[in-house]
């Protein structure tokens, strides 16, 4: 089942022509008009939370059968921290058709990357916040005998917000929108390694101005051109 049209999608509810847009909108979808939809939606972008925007672009081409593209606009949503059950619905059905091999998940540092992306950027925050709390509450309460203690687990505590917010947030992440040639190097001169499927997820590592290089999954390194793939 394909989810569409989550609850609080509109960031500008000043526009008396909203409502309107959004009558159209579901109206196109319901009577299976998806390229008017992708259409409309593109045309009001502005009008959309980036989140909801993607979730529903992802949606809309799930629905007319082009699976790479709407796994790329899921993703991007839940990069942009929309996490609900209907997305996580979508992607999963989405990537049963695409029948890819989310080799990317297999490996250490990809499987890290695919968990951040799922977890609310508030939750580190409010995890260190918490931590600061209770230990502020156990200092004055006199069970924190140890102040230098108390700033250690802080200090750790705010580790995984640092590593995301500074580091993983930053990975680059690609999706194949077609079948793609793997090369040994940057330019069609090198020899081709491999292919990669439509739909396939992975980390670019470096780029020139016509490739990009797959970091990981293992299986996946080499250049593949920039026309086949799109980025977040």
């Amino acid at each position: 089942m394909i989810y569409f049209w989550p609850s609080s999608i509109i960031i500008n509810m000043e526009n008396s022509n909203i409502n309107e847009v959004l009558k159209s909108l579901e109206t196109l979808y319901f009577e299976k008009k998806y390229n008017d939809t992708i259409t409309l939606l593109l045309e009001n972008k502005s009008q959309f939370a980036p989140e909801i925007f993607h979730y529903n672009l992802g949606t809309t081409y799930a629905q007319k059968g082009n699976w790479a593209v709407g796994r790329y606009h899921l993703e991007r949503a839940a990069k942009y921290g929309y996490h609900s059950d209907g997305i996580r619905n979508n992607l999963e059905f989405v990537n049963a058709k695409l029948s890819t091999s989310n080799l990317l998940e297999s490996d250490s540092f990809g499987k890290i990357i695919s968990i951040t992306n799922l977890i609310p950027e508030s939750l580190y925050l409010g995890v260190a916040l918490t931590t600061f709390m209770v230990l502020l509450f156990l200092y004055r309460i006199k069970k924190l005998v140890r102040l230098k203690l108390g700033i250690i687990i802080f200090a750790l505590s705010l580790v995984p917000a640092l590593v995301h917010f500074f580091y993983l947030r930053n990975v680059e992440i690609g999706i194949t929108l077609k079948d793609a040639v793997i090369r040994q190097g940057p330019s069609k001169i090198y020899e081709e390694i491999s292919t990669i499927k439509a739909g396939e997820k992975f980390i670019i590592g470096k780029a020139n101005q016509r490739y990009f290089y797959i970091k990981a999954p293992s299986a996946f390194v080499g250049w593949v051109d920039k026309d086949d793939v799109a980025t977040y």
